[in-house]
């Protein structure tokens, strides 16, 4: 299922900004730290940070599906970045009227893909 080169990643210095990077989307989407655990897989948020930046392959192809659907987002509502940082929040037909994060958090990686595949499409 792996659509990102992140996994292979090795760098420590890119895996760092690989870490700031989620994490600042996490922030811009103002997620609490538990469905940021749960987006990446991480099983306590204690883990959070320490596992980001150590990130296992699953891991890191999570955050590059997150990436990938803000780029995404960022096509598609250049100059709104309110509506961008609030799609995954908003009710979408496409998805039966379940939120993108809703989808994302119930079906894990699964969900990431099917999230990115909506927005890449133009959902």
């Amino acid at each position: 299922m792996q659509d990102t080169l992140l996994p292979q990643l090795e760098d420590p210095e890119a895996r760092k900004a690989v870490a700031e990077a989620v994490l600042a989307l996490f922030n811009r989407w103002n997620l609490h730290e538990v469905n940021q655990a749960r987006l990446l897989g991480i099983p306590t948020v204690i883990e959070l940070k320490r596992k980001i930046v150590d990130a296992d392959t699953d891991t890191m192809e999570r955050i590059g599906y997150l990436l990938a659907i803000d780029r995404a987002l960022l096509k598609h509502y250049p100059l709104e970045p309110r509506e961008r940082d609030r799609w995954i929040f908003t009710a979408n037909e496409h998805l039966h009227g379940l939120t993108p994060l809703s989808v994302m958090l119930e079906k894990g990686i699964t969900g990431l893909v099917v999230v990115k595949a909506l927005i890449v499409s133009g959902g």
